[in-house]
């Protein structure tokens, strides 16, 4: 689940890809460095037009097709319902939505583990 990469944008494209679109509150959010990343009023992140990398280099087809190969994770996991139905809401890019490790304990994918809830 890592991405080989070094580029910004690119690395951003690559967690969409796996986790779905980042959520236009935190794109508005971003600090003075990574607003650049964003569309000004829909938030949307510049991919693929910053495939080039930030210096505005030429379109790089190939990190395009890296990021288009990066397989979204309920699809990865559609093998393993109890799995991917844990693991998804843990990977949602907005803090706000994803699912905490206490909260995980409880789903059905841990039914059979001696888990020592105590804190």
């Amino acid at each position: 689940l890592t991405f080989d990469t070094h580029d910004t944008a690119q690395h951003l494209a690559m967690m969409e890809r796996l986790s779905g679109p980042i959520p236009m509150a935190m794109a508005r959010k971003a600090d003075h460095g990574a607003e650049e990343f964003f569309e000004r009023d829909t938030g949307r992140l510049r991919w693929p037009e910053l495939s080039g990398g930030e210096r505005g280099r030429k379109r790089d087809y190939r990190a395009e097709d890296e990021v288009e190969r990066v397989r979204p994770l309920a699809e990865r996991l559609s093998d393993d319902a109890l799995l991917r139905d844990l693991l998804v809401p843990m990977f949602r890019i907005d803090p706000a939505e994803r699912l905490t490790a206490r909260d995980a304990l409880s789903f059905p994918y841990f039914k059979n583990c001696d888990i020592n809830h105590e804190s």
